[in-house]
């Protein structure tokens, strides 16, 4: 369950905010038009719509603040499931780390080299003894 409270409860106050906003320019709306400067709108279907979504709007705060204990002990116990994957996961990459390291063997490994005598290579510049321009 994905339920980010605080998101919520953010989400409910911009709301509210707007709504009272739209109710300011209903209030500056009527004035000016008391003042005869402008023809008044008619705002009822606008503040009905206030109305309407601050009840909505009050019903799901009071719904948020009924269940917030528990959906905040959800979210803790959520949180410490996933740290303890987290720590899990590290802990697994660490211990393949370290399987794959060359420090990771308890006693160093002895490697046996075979001596074999081989004739050494030529240089670019070396001249084979048998090399020779002459054929008589």
């Amino acid at each position: 369950m994905n339920l980010n409270i605080s998101k919520m409860e953010q989400f409910s106050k911009m709301q509210i905010e707007c709504l009272e906003m739209m109710q300011g320019l209903i209030a500056y709306d009527k004035e000016e038009s008391a003042k005869g400067t402008i023809t008044p709108t008619n705002t009822k279907l606008v503040e009905a719509f206030i109305d309407t979504q601050k009840k909505a709007l009050q019903a799901f705060t009071d719904l948020l603040e009924k269940h917030k204990p528990a959906l905040q002990a959800i979210q803790k116990e959520s949180r410490k499931k996933a740290e303890a994957e987290r720590k899990e996961k590290e802990k697994a990459k660490k211990a393949i780390k370290e399987e794959g390291s060359l420090f990771s063997c308890i006693e160093p490994a002895t490697i046996e080299v075979e001596k074999s005598e081989e004739e050494p290579l030529l240089g670019e510049y070396d001249i084979e003894e048998n090399d020779c321009d002459d054929e008589t």
